[in-house]
């Protein structure tokens, strides 16, 4: 079962393309997953956790470890809301690390556009 299974298949093929990413982002100290977090916050705007958890399909547990390493990091500010309840927004360090990971995520996607392609699709579905 294991060697046809798909959920396998993609799961695997999920990890090295991840690692593809991180391992190219690996000297501006992010990940590809804060990267998207950090992308995901710029687009929404000010976005408090439970936005994040929605707009990425991640867990919250995992939305919630990576918010706290990003404000340590100084990537983002908390913003107060008037009925109590934060959300967050790129500091300035936050959106110059967006803007410098932009060419290296550029080129990193192009080589994935190129090598999983529908060939590696292929050996997925076949196995």
């Amino acid at each position: 079962m294991a060697e046809h299974c798909l959920a396998l298949k993609l799961r695997r093929a999920s990890r090295v393309l991840s690692r593809a990413y991180d391992d190219a982002l690996r000297e501006l100290e992010v990940t590809a997953n804060q990267l998207n977090m950090l992308a995901a916050i710029e687009k929404i705007g000010d976005a408090r956790q439970v936005d994040l958890v929605k707009a990425l399909e991640m867990e919250k547990s995992t939305v919630s470890r990576s918010v706290k390493l990003m404000e340590e990091n100084g990537w983002l500010e908390e913003v107060s809301y008037s009925e109590g309840r934060g959300g967050y927004k790129l500091s300035r360090t936050g959106k110059k690390l967006l803007a410098d990971a932009a060419p290296v995520w550029r080129e990193v996607q192009g080589k994935a556009k190129e090598t999983a392609g529908l060939a590696s699709l292929g050996v997925i579905v076949r196995g």
